[in-house]
């Protein structure tokens, strides 16, 4: 679990650049929006460290980096903080990207490689092309701006319930839209093409799927000014939310990336698979993963007896699609970010139109489902993901993709609830008239756990709560809720999953998937607490989804805001397990009580502590001068006159009165959260007093400074640091003297083994010892059968030198006669045949001597080899 480590840095408090990026102007706040919305508010976007945030309908665009370095650098040069303005800031922290919007932005989304972002009203849609760096010109915030579905999402139009981008496009410009009438559409977008953002690539309506009864009927949306013909599934099919089935990374199974997970207002489940755009990513290994898959299956059926036709159908249906996907030829593609990648085209047949897949039985009842997470179970190491986007995959790691999904499902109640997914989701088409009815049975997910973290915390009717995936883990997200920012991680239950997949057994099967579903529940923490009291703290619109980010020069940060007011936290990166691990037991092994209870002061840092910040109704402006301007001119009572008593003045009194009265009664509550904040502060700041106290007592009980000298102590009394001092000394004076004894015994052992043996003597034990093993004896001077002599092998092949050189010394007067006598061998002088029996000579005597030599020493020598 990660450890807090600060609130809300100084450079985003009151009076800071960073504070006034959140804040709308009075001048330029909008006029409410009356539509409802239809899912969660996410107007914080990032990209790496830059920040994008939707207030109102306008888009602000800096970078956190930039305001952290203009706070420092403004600190360094002045002590004295000076309150600064948004107009007052130099023009290349912020940015204003102005959108062609009427009404409230609800929604920031940016594209995988960070060159577009969708902003999303409750009806539209609009595309910004983004530049790739974060420019100084001021000019860099005209940028070209393009809507999507001009004649589909228009006010007259439904209203817009998820915007996703493809997790499969090779240049992250697909984009999908799902509509409250049930309408999923595909949009493959091309900055320099218009028309891409006008026409879709591809319509699907549910409805029409959900009561297709033929292949080639037309599922696409109607036109625009066509009637729609109402179907019975048109109310059961509305949907709350729409996610992606995985990440589009190797590892996981090929089908999860192209899944399209749909839950509906009722709360049932639905996919489609496979929706994928015309040109999507292959990744390493996808195709042949699909084709084991297919394989498996097909054995499958062919040993099930009770197999449907309709699984016959679809399995001949995707060995089809393989086949076509095999005969194209791939593509070589270079992503915006530098990578190389395969790119595949989509089959034309079967029909890019998929099955609708579903209802899936979750086993929960009244189910309002605001939020939904799908992520695809794999064994093996999850790859590094950096900020700029890029995923570093290790090679050597082979990651096993698994058929299994976890779902989270998000409740408009703040329940959290966690399914499993046990069966493979597959790729399926509409079958043809005869196997309408040839279905096979109802797919059930299996109910992990469903926990409120807050379950007493009253959640408003309009207010939608949000997942936040975490940029750690894939297994792991922050909840946003009215009372806060909850951290939910499933990696240690998922990490008892894998070992359960990769070992598993036949014996006791039941008992440990009992025990894994009731050790099941996930480890979560309320990182950042956000009071009731706050103003529009309780609104959809006062909340929006937090925004995480992990860089060097910004640290582990989660980010919210509150109508207007930013809240962070910033995590531990470093030591999360080692917190999560010190939280979990209060004693530790091989301490006393003292170092037990002193433990937590010396090795774990203070709990941070959310830092005061003033109330917003400090700096709300009085609506009576509003509520004077606003009076008609024959109303108006000029101020530098007397004020007549008449009934007319007497009602403007009264309800400026009344004005003042709420404004007086707002602000003395806020001066009274003021007096309890410093209240609270002042205590807190005893307690740490307190707390510093005890720790230097603790140090000055060890050091011995806490005893003093007194006039009656006798002279030689050591006190304090002397004290200490004298006990380290004396404990050195100790060792030296063990060490001192310690040598004089090993002297006196020494002595007593006998005659004591000089250095030159030692060298030559060790030579004699070395030559002893060469002639093939032991260290007690007998002959031993398994030594490797030599020395004495050496001897002996020198004899059988000499012996086969005699021999041949004497046929040489013989050879000499043959050879004058045939007149054709040549003549060895004299010389050289007895400088070379010389050498001969003088190397047998030297062997000779030397193995004699030895011999004797070997008997004379009275020491013990």
């Amino acid at each position: 679990m990660p450890r807090v480590l600060e609130f809300t840095p100084g450079w985003l408090a009151r009076n800071r650049p960073g504070f006034d990026l959140f804040a709308a102007k009075p001048k330029s706040t909008p006029t409410p929006d009356v539509t409802p919305q239809t899912g969660p508010s996410r107007t914080i976007a990032r990209r790496g460290t830059q920040l994008f945030v939707a207030v109102g309908n306008e888009v602000r665009w800096t970078d956190l980096v930039l305001l952290k370095d203009f706070e420092a650098e403004r600190n360094s040069r002045s002590r004295k903080a000076t309150p600064l303005s948004l107009d007052s800031v130099p023009e290349s922290l912020f940015r204003l990207i102005k959108v062609p919007v009427s009404g409230k932005i609800t929604q920031l989304s940016v594209s995988p490689y960070g060159d577009l972002m969708a902003i999303v009203t409750t009806h539209t849609v609009q595309v910004v092309v983004l530049h790739h760096h974060y420019e100084l010109d001021p000019a860099a915030a005209r940028m070209k701006t393009f809507q999507v579905g001009s004649s589909h999402h228009v006010l007259e139009r439904a209203p817009i319930v998820s915007v996703l981008w493809h997790p499969l496009s090779p240049s992250g410009h697909c984009l999908v839209t799902l509509s409250s009438d049930a309408i999923v559409r595909m949009w493959e977008l091309d900055p320099e093409s218009r028309l891409s953002f006008d026409k879709s690539t591809l319509s699907i309506d549910l409805g029409k799927l959900a009561n297709a009864s033929s292949t080639k009927e037309d599922l696409s949306a109607s036109e625009f000014g066509r009637g729609k013909s109402w179907m019975p599934d048109t109310v059961s099919l509305e949907p709350a939310a729409a996610t992606f089935g995985g990440l589009g990374r190797t590892g996981e199974h090929p089908w999860s990336s192209m899944t399209l997970w749909i839950t509906t207002q009722a709360g049932d489940l639905y996919t489609l698979c496979p929706l994928i755009p015309s040109k999507f990513h292959a990744f390493p290994g996808m195709v042949r993963t699909m084709w084991d898959s297919v394989n498996a299956k097909r054995e499958e059926l062919r040993s099930n007896q009770k197999s449907f036709e309709s699984e016959a159908f679809q399995l001949s249906k995707q060995e089809e699609w393989l086949r076509n996907l095999e005969d194209d030829e791939p593509l070589i593609y270079t992503t915006p970010n530098g990578y190389t990648i395969e790119v595949l085209s989509r089959p034309i047949s079967p029909r890019p139109e998929p099955s609708l897949q579903g209802p899936f039985d979750s086993g929960i009842d009244d189910l309002e489902v605001s939020e939904i997470i799908v992520r695809n179970v794999t064994l093996g190491e999850e790859p590094l993901e950096f900020e700029t986007g890029d995923v570093v995959e290790d090679d050597d790691e082979e990651s096993i993709p698994m058929g299994l999904s976890v779902i989270c499902l998000l409740d408009r109640r703040g329940t959290l609830h966690t399914l499993l997914d046990l069966e493979e989701i597959e790729a399926r088409w509409l079958s043809g008239p005869s196997l309408i009815d040839d279905e096979s049975e109802e797919r059930t997910l299996l109910l992990v756990n469903s926990i409120n973290p807050s379950p007493n915390t009253r959640i408003p009717e309009d207010f939608f709560p949000s997942l936040t995936p975490d940029v750690m883990s894939s297994y792991a997200f922050f909840l946003t809720h009215p009372a806060g920012v909850f951290y939910f991680s499933l990696e240690s239950w998922m990490e008892r999953l894998r070992d359960e997949l990769e070992e598993p057994g036949e014996a006791g099967v039941q008992f440990r998937v009992e025990m894994l579903l009731e050790n099941a529940e996930p480890a979560f923490e309320h990182i950042l607490k956000l009071s009731p009291d706050l103003p529009a703290a309780s609104t959809n619109s006062g909340i929006p989804a937090c925004c995480v980010l992990n860089h060097p020069d910004v640290g582990y940060l989660v980010m919210t805001t509150v109508n207007g007011q930013p809240f962070c936290a910033v995590l531990d990166t470093q030591h999360r397990e080692l917190f999560a691990s010190s939280t979990m037991s209060d004693s530790r092994a091989g301490l006393n009580s003292l170092d037990a209870e002193a433990s937590p002061l010396l090795l774990m840092p203070p709990d941070a502590r959310e830092p005061y910040a003033p109330d917003n109704r400090f700096y709300t402006n009085s609506p009576l001068p509003a509520h004077i301007a606003a009076l008609p001119a024959r109303f108006k009572i000029p101020l530098s006159e007397n004020i007549a008593l008449s009934g007319q003045a007497l009602d403007l009194l009264i309800h400026a009165h009344q004005i003042v009265s709420n404004e007086s009664q707002q602000l003395s509550e806020a001066a009274a959260k003021t007096f309890e904040a410093c209240n609270r502060m002042l205590n807190e700041y005893h307690d740490q007093i307190a707390k510093v106290r005890d720790l230097s007592h603790r140090v000055e009980a060890i050091t011995g400074e806490d005893e003093e000298a007194f006039e009656s102590d006798a002279s030689d009394a050591e006190v304090g640091t002397r004290r200490l001092q004298v006990r380290v000394d004396t404990a050195k004076a100790r060792q030296d003297e063990l060490i001192a004894k310690a040598q004089r015994v090993a002297r006196k052992l020494g002595t007593l083994s006998g005659r004591q043996m000089s250095d030159r003597q030692k060298e030559f034990a060790g030579d004699t010892t070395r030559m002893a093993g060469d002639f093939g004896l032991d260290a007690d001077g007998k002959a031993d059968a398994h030594a490797d002599a030599a020395l004495l092998k050496r001897y002996k092949e020198v004899q059988l030198l000499a012996k086969s050189v005699k021999e041949q010394s004497k046929d040489l007067p013989e050879a000499k006669q043959e050879s004058d006598s045939n007149g054709r061998s040549a003549r060895v002088p004299s010389a050289i045949r007895k400088a070379r029996m010389e050498q001969i000579g003088e190397m047998l005597e030297r062997e000779s001597y030397m193995v004699d030599a030895t011999t004797e020493r070997l008997k004379r020598l009275s020491v013990q080899l």
